[in-house]
């Protein structure tokens, strides 16, 4: 199967402590990329399910950005994704 691009995203939280990220549909197997930055380079917990793949921290304390990844299942589809 040839790789494909499904879906993008964005939200703004401003100062919220959470973050909800909502998945396209999706097939089981399906790999979901997220990548969250925060500003003052607060600390990032993943989503339930998510494994870190890159964490890039700013050379002062301007910016923290990490990018995850989840292999879907059925239950995805649809799915509301929680970070803090």
């Amino acid at each position: 199967m040839a790789v494909s691009f499904f879906a993008a995203g964005s939200a703004l939280a401003g100062t919220a402590t959470t973050l909800s990220l909502v998945a396209p549909t999706l097939a089981t197997d399906d790999i979901i990329i997220a990548q969250i930055s925060t500003n003052d380079n607060d600390a990032l917990t993943a989503a339930s399910g998510f494994t870190s793949i890159l964490l890039t921290n700013g050379t002062t304390t301007a910016l923290r950005s990490n990018t995850y990844y989840k292999r879907a299942v059925a239950a995805d589809s649809g799915a509301t994704f929680e970070r803090s």
